[in-house]
Protein backbone atom coordinates (compact mmCIF):
# COMPACT_ATOMS: atom_id res chain seq x y z
CA UNK A 1 0.00 0.00 0.00
CA UNK A 2 1.22 3.51 -0.74
CA UNK A 3 1.82 5.25 2.28
CA UNK A 4 0.44 8.71 0.86
CA UNK A 5 -1.94 7.68 -1.36
CA UNK A 6 -3.57 4.51 0.22
CA UNK A 7 -3.46 3.11 -3.03
CA UNK A 8 -2.99 -0.86 -2.88
CA UNK A 9 -0.90 -2.63 -5.55
CA UNK A 10 -1.17 -6.19 -5.76
CA UNK A 11 1.67 -8.22 -6.66
CA UNK A 12 1.76 -11.75 -8.08
CA UNK A 13 4.51 -14.07 -8.32
CA UNK A 14 5.24 -16.82 -9.78
CA UNK A 15 7.56 -19.02 -8.45
CA UNK A 16 8.60 -17.19 -5.13
CA UNK A 17 8.72 -13.98 -3.23
CA UNK A 18 11.67 -12.82 -1.50
CA UNK A 19 11.17 -10.71 1.84
CA UNK A 20 13.73 -7.93 2.01
CA UNK A 21 11.92 -5.56 3.70
CA UNK A 22 14.76 -4.97 6.29
CA UNK A 23 14.28 -4.97 10.51
CA UNK A 24 12.22 -2.84 12.67
CA UNK A 25 14.19 -0.04 13.71
CA UNK A 26 11.55 2.32 13.25
CA UNK A 27 8.66 0.52 14.80
CA UNK A 28 8.69 1.74 18.36
CA UNK A 29 6.11 -0.89 19.45
CA UNK A 30 7.89 -4.21 17.80
CA UNK A 31 11.32 -3.02 19.25
CA UNK A 32 9.15 -2.81 22.77
CA UNK A 33 8.05 -6.12 21.81
CA UNK A 34 11.41 -7.98 20.62
CA UNK A 35 14.20 -5.55 21.82
CA UNK A 36 13.17 -3.54 24.53
CA UNK A 37 16.69 -2.41 25.74
CA UNK A 38 17.66 -0.99 22.11
CA UNK A 39 15.33 2.31 23.29
CA UNK A 40 17.61 2.25 26.21
CA UNK A 41 20.59 2.25 24.34
CA UNK A 42 19.60 4.37 21.01
CA UNK A 43 18.94 8.01 21.03
CA UNK A 44 18.47 8.11 16.71
CA UNK A 45 17.99 5.42 13.99
CA UNK A 46 19.07 5.88 10.65
CA UNK A 47 16.81 3.46 8.86
CA UNK A 48 13.19 4.98 9.12
CA UNK A 49 11.62 3.10 6.54
CA UNK A 50 12.13 0.03 8.88
CA UNK A 51 8.99 -0.44 10.20
CA UNK A 52 9.36 -4.68 10.47
CA UNK A 53 6.33 -4.99 7.68
CA UNK A 54 7.98 -7.85 5.80
CA UNK A 55 8.84 -10.11 9.04
CA UNK A 56 5.10 -9.33 10.76
CA UNK A 57 3.49 -10.28 7.08
CA UNK A 58 5.59 -13.43 7.44
CA UNK A 59 4.45 -14.10 10.94
CA UNK A 60 0.72 -14.22 9.94
CA UNK A 61 1.06 -16.91 7.55
CA UNK A 62 3.58 -19.02 10.37
CA UNK A 63 6.62 -18.23 10.06
CA UNK A 64 8.82 -18.48 12.81
CA UNK A 65 11.69 -15.66 14.03
CA UNK A 66 14.48 -15.04 15.66
CA UNK A 67 14.26 -14.92 20.16
CA UNK A 68 17.48 -13.17 20.47
CA UNK A 69 18.00 -9.50 19.54
CA UNK A 70 20.71 -8.58 17.29
CA UNK A 71 21.03 -5.11 16.08
CA UNK A 72 24.06 -3.10 15.00
CA UNK A 73 24.37 0.78 16.82
CA UNK A 74 27.26 3.44 16.72
CA UNK A 75 28.74 4.85 19.84
CA UNK A 76 28.37 8.37 18.60
CA UNK A 77 24.96 9.88 18.88
CA UNK A 78 25.46 13.42 19.93
CA UNK A 79 22.42 14.82 22.06
CA UNK A 80 22.07 17.86 23.72
CA UNK A 81 22.78 18.28 26.91
CA UNK A 82 20.38 17.34 29.56
CA UNK A 83 18.43 14.87 27.54
CA UNK A 84 16.24 12.23 29.01
CA UNK A 85 16.58 9.66 27.07
CA UNK A 86 13.63 7.72 27.60
CA UNK A 87 11.74 10.68 25.20
CA UNK A 88 14.26 11.08 22.46
CA UNK A 89 14.62 8.68 19.57
CA UNK A 90 15.26 10.20 16.31
CA UNK A 91 13.98 8.96 13.34
CA UNK A 92 14.76 10.78 9.99
CA UNK A 93 17.42 10.31 7.26
CA UNK A 94 19.86 12.51 8.76
CA UNK A 95 23.38 11.32 9.91
CA UNK A 96 23.67 12.95 13.57
CA UNK A 97 26.39 11.26 13.86
CA UNK A 98 29.42 12.65 15.72
CA UNK A 99 32.40 10.33 14.63
CA UNK A 100 34.69 11.94 16.93
CA UNK A 101 32.66 9.39 19.54
CA UNK A 102 34.00 6.69 18.28
CA UNK A 103 37.35 7.22 19.40
CA UNK A 104 38.23 6.04 22.48
CA UNK A 105 38.59 9.46 24.66
CA UNK A 106 37.74 9.94 28.21
CA UNK A 107 33.90 8.92 28.48
CA UNK A 108 32.31 9.01 31.87
CA UNK A 109 28.75 8.50 32.81
CA UNK A 110 26.46 11.04 34.60
CA UNK A 111 27.73 11.00 37.53
CA UNK A 112 31.39 12.19 35.99
CA UNK A 113 32.91 8.82 36.79
CA UNK A 114 34.51 6.87 34.37
CA UNK A 115 33.31 3.11 34.00
CA UNK A 116 34.81 1.43 31.36
CA UNK A 117 37.79 0.36 28.49
CA UNK A 118 36.76 3.22 25.73
CA UNK A 119 38.54 1.09 23.70
CA UNK A 120 35.94 -1.63 23.21
CA UNK A 121 34.21 -2.01 20.37
CA UNK A 122 30.61 0.65 19.23
CA UNK A 123 28.05 -1.86 20.62
CA UNK A 124 30.15 -3.20 23.83
CA UNK A 125 30.02 0.67 25.06
CA UNK A 126 26.38 1.01 24.47
CA UNK A 127 26.07 -2.41 26.32
CA UNK A 128 27.87 -0.67 29.43
CA UNK A 129 25.32 2.15 29.48
CA UNK A 130 22.45 -0.37 30.12
CA UNK A 131 24.14 -0.80 34.07
CA UNK A 132 24.45 3.05 33.59
CA UNK A 133 22.46 6.27 34.96
CA UNK A 134 20.40 7.76 32.45
CA UNK A 135 21.75 5.64 29.94
CA UNK A 136 24.08 8.26 28.33
CA UNK A 137 27.72 8.75 28.17
CA UNK A 138 30.09 12.20 28.13
CA UNK A 139 33.05 12.25 26.37
CA UNK A 140 35.72 14.23 27.56
CA UNK A 141 38.79 15.60 25.83
CA UNK A 142 40.88 18.94 24.69
CA UNK A 143 42.27 21.18 21.96
CA UNK A 144 45.69 19.23 21.62
CA UNK A 145 43.85 15.90 20.89
CA UNK A 146 42.52 16.90 17.64
CA UNK A 147 45.94 17.37 16.46
CA UNK A 148 46.46 13.75 17.99
CA UNK A 149 44.04 11.71 16.24
CA UNK A 150 46.08 9.24 14.12
CA UNK A 151 47.73 7.51 17.27
CA UNK A 152 44.34 6.60 18.53
CA UNK A 153 44.22 4.15 15.21
CA UNK A 154 41.04 3.60 14.63
CA UNK A 155 39.67 1.62 12.18
CA UNK A 156 36.19 0.94 9.92
CA UNK A 157 33.99 4.12 9.41
CA UNK A 158 35.52 5.68 12.49
CA UNK A 159 39.28 5.63 10.50
CA UNK A 160 41.13 9.32 10.32
CA UNK A 161 40.97 9.56 6.73
CA UNK A 162 40.33 7.29 3.75
CA UNK A 163 38.87 4.48 3.78
CA UNK A 164 36.99 5.81 7.14
CA UNK A 165 34.88 9.03 7.34
CA UNK A 166 37.35 12.31 8.02
CA UNK A 167 40.53 13.11 7.97
CA UNK A 168 42.40 15.68 10.93
CA UNK A 169 40.89 19.06 8.71
CA UNK A 170 37.34 17.51 8.61
CA UNK A 171 36.72 16.13 12.10
CA UNK A 172 37.75 19.76 13.31
CA UNK A 173 34.91 21.28 11.27
CA UNK A 174 32.79 18.71 13.34
CA UNK A 175 33.80 19.76 16.62
CA UNK A 176 32.74 23.25 15.19
CA UNK A 177 29.76 22.27 13.65
CA UNK A 178 28.56 20.65 16.71
CA UNK A 179 29.71 23.79 18.96
CA UNK A 180 27.64 25.59 17.10
CA UNK A 181 24.72 23.07 17.72
CA UNK A 182 25.58 23.81 21.12
CA UNK A 183 25.67 19.84 21.63
CA UNK A 184 29.45 20.72 22.85
CA UNK A 185 30.59 22.43 25.24
CA UNK A 186 33.92 24.49 25.37
CA UNK A 187 35.38 25.45 28.16
CA UNK A 188 38.63 26.81 29.91
CA UNK A 189 38.69 24.41 33.13
CA UNK A 190 37.16 21.07 33.49
CA UNK A 191 35.17 22.84 36.49
CA UNK A 192 33.38 25.01 34.04
CA UNK A 193 33.23 22.39 31.62
CA UNK A 194 31.31 20.25 34.62
CA UNK A 195 28.87 22.72 35.12
CA UNK A 196 28.04 23.22 31.22
CA UNK A 197 27.78 19.34 30.92
CA UNK A 198 25.46 19.33 34.36
CA UNK A 199 28.06 16.99 36.35
CA UNK A 200 29.19 17.24 39.56
CA UNK A 201 31.75 19.56 39.94
CA UNK A 202 34.22 17.80 42.11
CA UNK A 203 33.75 13.83 40.69
CA UNK A 204 34.63 14.93 37.42
CA UNK A 205 37.59 16.85 38.42
CA UNK A 206 38.85 14.05 40.19
CA UNK A 207 37.86 11.51 37.27
CA UNK A 208 40.15 14.05 35.29
CA UNK A 209 42.89 13.98 37.05
CA UNK A 210 43.42 10.46 38.12
CA UNK A 211 42.83 9.68 34.37
CA UNK A 212 45.75 12.09 33.31
CA UNK A 213 47.83 10.31 36.35
CA UNK A 214 47.64 7.16 34.02
CA UNK A 215 48.02 8.46 31.24
CA UNK A 216 51.22 10.50 32.94
CA UNK A 217 52.25 6.53 33.53
CA UNK A 218 51.57 5.05 30.57
CA UNK A 219 49.30 2.72 32.17
CA UNK A 220 45.45 2.25 32.79
CA UNK A 221 45.55 0.01 35.83
CA UNK A 222 41.68 0.22 35.82
CA UNK A 223 39.95 -0.98 32.76
CA UNK A 224 43.21 -1.96 31.07
CA UNK A 225 43.24 0.39 27.80
CA UNK A 226 46.24 0.66 25.44
CA UNK A 227 48.92 2.69 26.57
CA UNK A 228 48.88 4.35 22.95
CA UNK A 229 45.37 5.45 23.46
CA UNK A 230 46.21 7.06 26.68
CA UNK A 231 46.14 10.47 25.66
CA UNK A 232 45.91 13.52 28.77
CA UNK A 233 43.20 15.86 29.29
CA UNK A 234 45.69 18.13 31.26
CA UNK A 235 45.29 21.44 29.52
CA UNK A 236 42.60 23.96 28.03
CA UNK A 237 40.22 24.45 25.67
CA UNK A 238 38.16 21.81 27.05
CA UNK A 239 35.23 19.76 25.58
CA UNK A 240 32.45 17.04 26.36
CA UNK A 241 29.64 15.71 24.42
CA UNK A 242 26.52 13.94 25.56
CA UNK A 243 26.61 10.66 23.10
CA UNK A 244 24.48 7.74 22.69
CA UNK A 245 23.73 4.84 20.20
CA UNK A 246 22.80 5.46 17.11
CA UNK A 247 20.57 2.19 15.71
CA UNK A 248 21.90 1.42 12.07
CA UNK A 249 19.37 -1.81 11.95
CA UNK A 250 18.15 -4.52 13.57
CA UNK A 251 19.53 -7.75 12.66
CA UNK A 252 17.37 -10.58 14.35
CA UNK A 253 14.85 -11.95 11.38
CA UNK A 254 13.09 -14.41 9.99
CA UNK A 255 14.33 -18.10 9.98
CA UNK A 256 15.54 -19.27 6.95
CA UNK A 257 17.31 -22.33 5.39
CA UNK A 258 20.15 -22.64 3.35
CA UNK A 259 18.04 -21.81 0.39
CA UNK A 260 16.85 -18.95 1.91
CA UNK A 261 13.13 -20.10 2.76
CA UNK A 262 11.38 -19.02 5.33
CA UNK A 263 10.68 -21.51 7.96
CA UNK A 264 7.71 -22.42 10.21
CA UNK A 265 7.83 -22.99 13.69
CA UNK A 266 8.47 -26.38 12.67
CA UNK A 267 11.27 -25.85 11.09
CA UNK A 268 9.98 -26.30 7.50
CA UNK A 269 9.80 -24.07 4.47
CA UNK A 270 6.80 -22.42 3.62
CA UNK A 271 5.79 -23.14 0.09
CA UNK A 272 7.32 -19.75 -1.83
CA UNK A 273 8.75 -17.91 0.38
CA UNK A 274 12.21 -16.53 0.76
CA UNK A 275 13.95 -13.85 2.85
CA UNK A 276 17.26 -12.22 2.47
CA UNK A 277 19.17 -9.25 4.11
CA UNK A 278 17.97 -7.72 7.65
CA UNK A 279 14.79 -9.35 7.30
CA UNK A 280 16.60 -12.67 7.65
CA UNK A 281 17.72 -14.22 10.98
CA UNK A 282 19.76 -16.59 11.86
CA UNK A 283 22.93 -14.94 11.14
CA UNK A 284 24.20 -12.30 13.49
CA UNK A 285 23.36 -12.79 17.30
CA UNK A 286 23.47 -10.46 20.09
CA UNK A 287 25.73 -7.62 18.79
CA UNK A 288 27.01 -6.80 15.38
CA UNK A 289 30.83 -7.52 15.12
CA UNK A 290 32.32 -4.17 14.48
CA UNK A 291 35.77 -5.41 13.63
CA UNK A 292 34.63 -6.89 10.47
CA UNK A 293 33.47 -3.53 8.70
CA UNK A 294 30.84 -3.84 6.12
CA UNK A 295 29.55 -7.58 7.24
CA UNK A 296 26.36 -6.40 6.81
CA UNK A 297 26.39 -5.09 3.52
CA UNK A 298 27.88 -7.99 2.54
CA UNK A 299 25.65 -10.08 3.99
CA UNK A 300 22.72 -8.80 2.19
CA UNK A 301 24.51 -8.97 -0.93
CA UNK A 302 25.24 -12.77 -1.05
CA UNK A 303 22.11 -13.72 0.29
CA UNK A 304 20.01 -11.80 -1.72
CA UNK A 305 21.74 -13.39 -4.20
CA UNK A 306 20.99 -16.77 -3.18
CA UNK A 307 17.68 -16.02 -2.40
CA UNK A 308 17.04 -14.64 -5.74
CA UNK A 309 19.60 -17.65 -7.55
CA UNK A 310 16.94 -20.35 -5.58
CA UNK A 311 13.83 -18.98 -6.31
CA UNK A 312 14.76 -19.01 -10.04
CA UNK A 313 15.91 -22.68 -9.28
CA UNK A 314 12.74 -23.91 -7.57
Amino acid sequence: MDTETHAVREITAKQGVILCTGGYGANEALMQKWAPTLLKKNTYTQSPRDDGSGQVAALEVGAARDLEPASIIFDRGAVPVGTNIDDYYVKDWQSHQFVLGSYPLLKVNLKGERFFNESVPYQFAMNSLMHQPGHLEIMVWNAKTMDNLKQFHTLGCSRLGWPGIFGTDGEKKLLHDYLDKGYVQQADSIAELAEKMHLPVDQLTKTVDHYNDLCAAGKDTDFGKEAYRLFPVDEGPYYAVTLGGILLATLDGLHVNAQMQVLDQHEAPIAGLYAAGNCAGGFFWGAYPDRVPGLTASHAVTFGRLAGQCVVDA
